[in-house]
C-alpha cells in the first residue's frame, strides 16, 4: 500500500532526492521547503512519516516536531 509522506528540508537537492525515490516507489509526497512550515499541509496530506531536518532556519527540527505533534 502506498505511503502518504512528507518531506521538510531547506535543501532543495535533498527534497528531490526523497520526493523522487518515494514517487517511483508509488508513494505519495508532499514537500515544504523550509522555513517554510508544513503546518498548514499537515490536515491535508495526513503522511504516514514525516522527514524532518534537525537543523532548519530559524528553529531546530527537534521543535518543529513538538509543533508537528500540537497541530495534529
Amino acid at each position: 500500500m502506498p505511503a502518504r509522506l512528507l518531506i521538510v528540508d531547506d535543501e532543495p537537492a535533498i527534497c528531490f532526492a526523497l520526493s523522487r525515490f518515494f514517487s517511483e516507489r508509488g508513494d505519495s509526497v508532499f514537500v515544504a521547503p523550509a522555513p517554510k512550515m508544513p503546518w498548514p499541509k499537515l490536515p491535508q496530506t495526513r503522511p504516514d512519516a514525516i522527514f524532518l531536518d534537525i537543523r532548519l532556519p530559524g528553529i531546530s527540527g527537534l521543535e518543529a516536531m513538538g509543533e508537528t505533534d500540537r497541530r495534529r
